[in-house]
């Protein structure tokens, strides 16, 4: 293509493709009011509003230093079906040029990071975006491509997309007002928002789609802050009761099934609080299967098990048949009392979890008394009350086996059992824990659709529950399992994308098992209290950094994300990555996981496990320790250790130590 240019007296410069039809462009930003600009927008995106596809994004950096230690970025996606945030790295060329291609499910707002440069931007699948970053001025930089005009015109209200100060000033006023006055003002904010955007569209040319978009941020970001009474008001979730089936009454159908609010950042934080409404979730509840109960769903997932674990279910089976009318009969008193058993435990495990490990041997042993435990809340002035009916229910629970049956029961768990019992909880624990996700799901799944109906956010939801099991647990669905999740929603591009994703991880696990950089370690015949030193001393020389982290902690496998470009930085530095979990993280997840987190891996004990919390204080995860090349800790769980920006002059200083 030939494009013609020619200089003007105003020092303007006119451009076009054909030489009586230029059109002059300036260096200098100029308010023409008046002009009217060609809808692009219209022709570019199309009415359809889902589509699974590949989205672009590239561009070139201005003054970009070749000789920067830096030279990736990150561009962030927010995937609303899954409910978690895809990263995609970019190589920055030594020109300042980029480009990264990755999939999407629909035109939507990502985030991009760059050395000192942030920015959000809109991509779509199918679809090109091209960006002119100017490092030094981010007001001079500019759009191309395919959604040129959308980005252009959206950056020009980001005014208005980032001015929360309204919303700021009635969340501090939320002591002094009602639920019902900070709901009012919630909807006077939008209300005055939308008619300074309406304002806006009239002075000056603004796309459809970015008006359509910017309307429906406005509004969901009100519904968004409608919904976070309680949590803005610093009520915890125990406590949180003031969002009610009432209060929500603007929640219509309409609102639900709005499918173009996906594209704006605000849906995502509204399906959140909607989520997560105490009302969606009461009544949620599953009781941890028994001895015989976990032996079968163990074998239905096609297990064998071993001669000495037949012995012990052989035993169960005698024990059950022996004891079966005491058994009948505990069952329907626990059924009778279902919700008063709830109650009740609830307040143990309050009082349990503030208790020292003395007080819980004593109060909490063989022989637990209702009356001890109740002088021990008196003495020391805690605020929980037994009713008349959970001291019934004590009551009756202690009479309802007879001597007899006592006897046997207590013959029968002797010690000797009850080990055994732990070592076959802890060898299928991850059963266990599928099961127990399994049943919960189901239930909030049910509960969506009792409080929501059929509509397009249900289904959001349903497969965020679905897709968050898939990615916490890191095990494809089989293909019953995926047929069976597939039921669960009504829209057929949502119920496709749990294909995709699913689809999406056997790829990935298969991916994996051919990359290298994942080194399994192990920690055979060595002393709990000598772990620690055992893995550090294979490093000497070399400045160590420690993740203390889990297959199930998000917090962990989102510091893991952040950390992987940074990573490559000190690939030929003397610095080593040592990941350290326990057998908390099942092994099956454990296996498909690591081969992606380049690094030194090591799946302690339990034993050894606890130590290590207790040597370093470990109270949660993700933990982070610096080792530098003596072999010493410099530096645990400081702030400093927890971002790539923070982390890499610190690396730098200990890497120039002798």
């Amino acid at each position: 293509m030939i494009i013609f240019a020619r200089p003007n007296k105003d020092n303007t410069v006119s451009f076009g493709v054909k030489k009586r039809e230029l059109l002059p462009y300036s260096l200098e930003k100029k308010n023409k009011p008046n002009v009217n600009l060609e809808d692009d927008t219209n022709s570019v995106l199309d009415t359809t509003i889902f589509k699974a596809g590949i989205a672009t994004y590239s561009g070139i950096i201005k003054n970009f230093d070749e000789k920067s230690t830096e030279k990736t970025g990150m561009i962030h996606v927010n995937n609303i079906f899954t409910g978690d945030q895809d990263s995609h790295l970019i190589n920055i060329n030594h020109d300042g040029t980029f480009s990264v291609s990755f999939p999407c499910y629909h035109l939507e707002r990502v985030y991009v990071e760059f050395p000192k440069i942030y920015s959000a931007l809109y991509v779509a699948p199918g679809k090109t975006t091209w960006h002119f970053v100017n490092s030094s001025n981010r007001s001079e930089g500019f759009f191309a491509g395919d959604l040129k005009q959308l980005n252009t015109d959206i950056v020009s209200l980001n005014g208005m997309l980032f001015d929360h100060q309204d919303y700021s000033d009635n969340r501090n006023n939320i002591k002094n007002i009602t639920p019902q006055a900070y709901k009012a003002t919630c909807f006077n904010i939008q209300k005055k928002q939308l008619l300074k955007l309406d304002s806006i569209s009239r002075r000056r040319f603004l796309s459809r789609k970015a008006y359509e978009i910017m309307r429906n941020e406005l509004i969901y970001r009100s519904y968004e802050n409608i919904l976070s009474y309680d949590m803005y008001n610093g009520a915890s979730y125990k406590d949180s009761a003031n969002v009610t089936v009432k209060y929500i009454k603007f929640i219509t159908p309409e609102v639900l099934n709005n499918k173009s609010a996906v594209e704006t950042s605000s849906y995502s934080s509204f399906i959140n609080r909607l989520k997560f409404l105490k009302h969606f979730r009461e009544g949620i509840s599953v009781t941890y299967p028994n001895f015989m109960e976990l032996a079968n769903i163990i074998k239905n997932q096609g297990v064998t098990f071993t001669d000495d674990e037949m012995t012990l279910i052989e035993m169960y089976k005698t024990y059950n048949k022996e004891n079966a009318e005491a058994i009948k009969r505990s069952k329907e008193f626990n059924d009778k009392y279902k919700e008063v058993a709830s109650d009740i435990n609830k307040k143990y495990t309050e009082l349990y979890t503030n208790m020292s490990e003395e007080e819980r041997k004593k109060y909490f042993g063989k022989n637990r008394s209702l009356e001890e435990i109740t002088k021990y809340i008196k003495q020391n002035n805690l605020d929980i009350v037994f009713t008349e009916a959970e001291k019934e229910y004590r009551k009756e629970s202690e009479n309802l086996w007879t001597k007899e049956e006592k006897k046997r029961a207590e013959l029968f768990f002797s010690e000797e059992n009850k080990k055994k019992n732990r070592a076959f909880n802890d060898k299928y624990k991850s059963y266990i824990d599928k099961y127990i996700h399994k049943e919960l799901d189901k239930q909030g799944i049910e509960k969506y659709k009792e409080n929501l109906g059929e509509t397009f956010s249900t289904d959001v939801i349903i497969a965020q529950e679905i897709l968050g099991t898939l990615i916490n647990d890191y095990i494809p669905f089989s293909e019953s399992e995926l047929i069976e999740a597939k039921k669960e929603v009504k829209n057929a591009f949502v119920a496709n994308v749990i294909n995709i994703e699913n689809d999406k991880l056997m790829a990935k696990i298969e991916a994996n098992k051919t990359k290298t950089g994942a080194v399994f370690n192990t920690t055979s015949n060595k002393e709990a209290d000598k772990i620690f030193e055992t893995i550090i001393s294979k490093y000497k020389g070399k400045v160590v950094f420690v993740d203390f982290w889990a297959t199930w902690c998000g917090p962990c496998r989102s510091g893991i994300k952040k950390m992987k470009p940074f990573k490559e930085l000190y690939k030929d530095e003397e610095v080593v990555f040592v990941y350290i979990s326990s057998p908390s993280s099942p092994e099956a997840t454990y296996n498909n996981m690591i081969p992606d987190i380049k690094g030194e891996h090591y799946r302690v004990s339990k034993d050894e496990w606890n130590y290590l919390k207790s040597k370093f204080n470990i109270s949660g995860i993700p933990h982070y320790l610096l080792v530098n090349k003596e072999g010493e800790v410099v530096k645990q769980n400081t702030s400093d250790l927890r971002s790539p920006e923070s982390l890499k002059p610190i690396l730098d200083s200990y890497l120039e130590k002798e």
